[in-house]
């Protein structure tokens, strides 16, 4: 049995992609692309101690809508 509660898939950091490409599943997704000849997936497992974080990622990412204006900017963090 595994231990996690379920997957976040973030396809994309910009607001163009935030309305289909993100999403919270009970299993994996199967959305992947290639870095340095690795396949890597779009998103991350959600657990007890992510799960604040997760929640907060997913509804900033679903409440801002995407127009001409702000299509393509992109979700910053602060450099730590």
């Amino acid at each position: 049995m595994s231990n996690h509660y379920g997957f976040l898939l973030t396809h994309n950091n910009n607001l163009f992609h935030s309305i289909q490409g993100v999403g919270m599943f009970p299993t994996t997704s199967t959305c992947s692309y290639k870095q340095d000849g690795k396949i890597k997936g779009m998103g991350v497992y959600i657990h007890e101690d992510n799960f604040k974080n997760i929640v907060a990622l997913f509804c900033t990412r679903s409440l801002v809508r995407s127009n001409w204006i702000n299509s393509n900017d992109v979700y910053l963090a602060k450099d730590v």
